[in-house]
C-alpha cells in the first residue's frame, strides 16, 4: 500500500496557506485520487470560505510519500 499526502491549499497575499492536510493509504494513485476528490468536495461543501474570501483559489494537491 502507498502513502499519499493530501493538502488543500490556497495562496493568500503571495503565501501558500494549508487549509487541510491528510494522509491517505491506497493501493494505487487512481484510488488515492478518488479518495482525495471526495475529501476535497466535502471540504468545499462544508466550508464557508467563498462567502468571506471571494476570488480566493483553493487547490487540491496529492503527493506520493512512500
Amino acid at each position: 500500500m502507498n502513502k499519499y499526502e493530501l493538502r488543500v491549499v490556497s495562496i493568500i497575499d503571495g503565501a501558500l496557506v494549508v487549509l487541510l492536510q491528510a494522509f491517505l493509504y491506497a493501493n494505487n494513485e487512481d484510488i488515492a485520487n478518488i479518495m482525495a476528490d471526495n475529501i476535497f468536495e466535502t471540504y468545499q461543501d462544508n466550508s464557508n470560505y467563498t462567502e468571506f474570501h471571494e476570488g480566493i483559489v483553493v487547490q487540491r494537491q496529492l503527493n506520493l510519500i512512500e
